[in-house]
């Protein structure tokens, strides 16, 4: 059995990234590959996180530090090191603060005798279209500490095509989202998933310690729409604050509960303004601080779900749950479209912010829309399952 060193971002409350890194552990499993450590992108805090990438590189073999040194030992026995790169590989100004510690990462690791992997990873210029060159030549010159660059969407495939492996002699492969895999490892959670929706109850969601005032409040009684938040709303990185837009959320959904539907608004990572929103719309509110499984049985069994999140629309899809989506920090949204371009007709991703009020209420009526197909659900659901066994058999071929 080979060895590997992994990023698992498990650590963090943001749904997409715990459930992605168990989905990876499962391929790897079936891949007879045991992963000896893990670490995430908090590993960067053990050295000065304003080094160039190389200069990181260098700062940690020649660390004294117990971790690193450890760190160190991993590596040199492991047989791969394994990035899962997510959503980070956005080159945008100003840059994403990981990408500098995977990239240094990645050199190490092959200062250390690993074969490299990045994988499961975007590759997207900024929310406005931008491209931060600096970072991208960085990334090419990281190009030839790699063994294999992956990303999850055609869309991302595309852009490093063009943008980073173009008349490089580098590979880049395109395999699904690895996160696909979860309706093979966990199918209870995914199949029949509406006949069961109202057996459970809402109090089985309320994150410890549980507050008395709290029971009763999430209804699952009777079905629901499903509303989340969206990575753009970042006033530093992207200039887009939440503050200024609660209230458009809370115009959605009063219009949606007017139309007879009932609201949850889930939090699939630490979205403060999701609170605000819910306090002030009177809506449910699902904690991100919930087992995964639980979270992820909530989106799949929704009506619909509206969101800006890759992810989470993702688990949303596996259960059949037809998605709304919203712009994100990258073309994420539209990616993920792409994966469904046979199931969903006229598909449009909608401006986060809510700014138009025509937007709103173009998404009430495809709520309705939706709300009334239900063999749109079994095509989902469908497709999903085929882009699973896709993603695992190509990832467990290459770990060969």
């Amino acid at each position: 059995m080979k060895k590997a060193v992994f990023l698992d971002r498990k650590e963090r409350t943001n749904l997409g990234a715990r459930t992605t890194c168990k989905a990876f552990m499962h391929i790897l499993s079936q891949s007879s590959i045991e992963v000896t450590t893990c670490f995430d992108n908090d590993f960067a805090l053990l050295t000065d996180r304003n080094l160039r990438y190389d200069q990181m590189a260098n700062a940690f073999d020649e660390s004294t530090n117990e971790a690193v040194l450890a760190m160190k030992k991993f590596l040199m026995e492991a047989d791969y090191m394994i990035l899962n790169g997510e959503g980070s590989l956005i080159f945008m100004t100003p840059d994403r603060q990981e990408l500098n510690f995977h990239f240094a990462m990645i050199k190490w690791a092959k200062m250390c005798g690993c074969k490299t992997f990045y994988i499961n990873s975007i590759a997207s210029p900024g929310v406005t279209g931008n491209i931060n060159h600096n970072k991208l030549s960085e990334f090419k010159e990281v190009l030839q500490f790699l063994d294999e660059f992956v990303v999850r969407d055609k869309l991302s495939c595309k852009f490093a095509k063009l943008n980073i492996t173009n008349g490089g002699g580098h590979v880049v492969r395109y395999i699904p989202e690895a996160l696909f895999e979860f309706s093979l490892s966990y199918p209870e959670v995914f199949s029949d998933t509406r006949k069961n929706a109202t057996a459970l109850s809402g109090d089985m969601f309320l994150p410890f310690p549980e507050s008395s005032f709290d029971l009763g409040k999430i209804d699952l009684s009777r079905p629901y729409i499903a509303i989340s938040g969206s990575s753009i709303f970042n006033k530093r990185m992207y200039g887009v604050s939440e503050d200024g837009h609660i209230e458009a959320y809370c115009i959605l959904i009063r219009k949606l509960k007017e139309q007879g539907h009932n609201v949850l608004i889930v939090k699939t990572c630490q979205e403060k303004y999701l609170e605000a929103i819910a306090a002030k719309s009177d809506c449910a509110l699902i904690s991100p601080n919930n087992n995964f499984l639980l979270l992820s049985w909530i989106l799949a069994h929704a009506e619909v779900f509206i969101s800006g999140r890759f992810h989470p629309s993702i688990i949303a899809s596996l259960g059949g749950t037809p998605c709304i989506m919203l712009t994100s920090n990258s073309h994420k949204s539209e990616a993920f479209y792409m994966y469904f371009d046979d199931c969903y007709k006229d598909a449009k991703v909608f401006p986060a912010p809510l700014d138009n009020k025509e937007d709103i209420e173009t998404i009430c009526k495809r709520v309705t829309y939706l709300v009334n197909k239900p063999y749109l659900r079994k095509k989902l659901s469908k497709k999903s399952r085929v882009l699973a066994k896709e993603s695992k058999e190509e990832y467990i071929k290459l770990f060969q």
